[in-house]
């Protein structure tokens, strides 16, 4: 498995169909690996942060939709899209109900099946962005210190030096001090700038 690169992961049990997806999307210049079933592929799946996943719904053993609560339950955040023969259609329905970015019935259109690879790769690059900035975003709050993080929710309610100084029984001039080394550890100017990065930080929360 390459790192850092757009991967596919495609699952299914006929070979016919792992050949015709690995020489399509090597086409298009991304990175395939095929898998014989949805157990195969779970033995690396934790180590798989960049790509997408491609696999049949009706597999031997673990199943699509099995597959899909696995995934999640274990934090592998991949996007799925699902193939599916006429008969599967309404577990191709749940899937994407639980996530899944679509279904494509087979035989699949090569076109439609691109289309749907690139927005599940771009999907999972957004997806990757925003963990990243979560992660960034957690560490400068994780370094204030609990007296810190009171006054930064004073600060944020709109509280005065003054008068955080007064609920807390503190001199304004310790307050200044606590307010100045919050701004420095989140890395901002203002408390306004404080409220714009939590918005990010909520809005980075990994899906």
């Amino acid at each position: 498995m390459k790192m850092n690169v757009k991967n596919v992961f495609i699952i299914d049990d006929d070979a016919s169909v792992r050949d015709a997806l690995l020489t399509l999307v090597e086409s298009v210049g991304l990175h395939p690996e095929c898998f014989e079933s949805a157990d195969e592929f779970l033995k690396i799946a934790l180590e798989c942060q960049h790509g997408c996943v491609v696999t049949d719904i009706c597999l031997p053993g673990t199943n699509g939709i099995q597959l899909q609560k696995i995934m999640e339950k274990k934090g592998i955040g991949l996007p799925i899209i699902a193939m599916s023969a006429h008969g599967d259609i309404p577990m191709a329905v749940e899937m994407v109900r639980l996530g899944a970015i679509d279904f494509i019935e087979k035989p699949f259109r090569n076109q439609m099946m691109l289309q749907r690879i690139h927005e599940a790769l771009e999907k999972n690059q957004q997806q990757y962005l925003l963990r990243k900035e979560h992660a960034v975003i957690n560490a400068r709050l994780q370094a204030l210190t609990p007296r810190e993080h009171e006054i930064l929710a004073l600060l944020l309610q709109g509280d005065s030096n003054k008068l955080i100084a007064r609920e807390m029984a503190l001199s304004p001039r310790t307050v200044e001090v606590h307010r100045a080394n919050i701004l420095k550890k989140l890395q901002v100017k203002s408390v306004t700038e404080i409220s714009l990065l939590l918005k990010d930080f909520s809005a980075a929360k990994p899906t």
